[in-house]
């Protein structure tokens, strides 16, 4: 998709192992990354750009997180209450229950017992 996009595009390529390799001129380039990023969205890739996350976002997260909090403690693990979800999105987002595990063998022990969710 990413390559046909391109080619409808105007740019030309040749093949390789890795897929198109496309070429451009020096003072083609910002037409090139324009190009490049708007087939990369239609595709569904990511450009590598970071998306605005809405509260909305960060609430569906704080969910997901309870969740999580909750496994680890029917599985033993000694985790905190949670912060409010209005401190959770006044603080960006910023936690995990996982966050008040100590040392590495306990993260494994934990998300063996209790992956976790991804969510974006």
């Amino acid at each position: 998709m990413y390559e046909e996009c391109m080619r409808d595009a105007g740019w030309s390529g040749v093949d390789s192992d890795e897929g198109m390799i496309f070429s451009f001129r020096d003072d083609q380039r910002s037409q090139f990354d324009s190009s490049d990023a708007d087939c990369l969205l239609q595709g569904g890739l990511d450009t590598g750009v970071p998306r605005e996350v809405s509260d909305e976002d960060r609430r569906e997260g704080y969910e997901s997180l309870l969740v999580m909090r909750d496994c680890l403690l029917a599985n033993g693990f000694d985790i905190p209450s949670p912060p409010s979800i209005q401190s959770y999105l006044d603080e960006g987002g910023v936690w995990s229950p996982f966050m008040a595990l100590e040392g590495e063998q306990q993260f494994h022990e934990a998300e063996a017992a209790c992956p976790q969710l991804s969510f974006q």
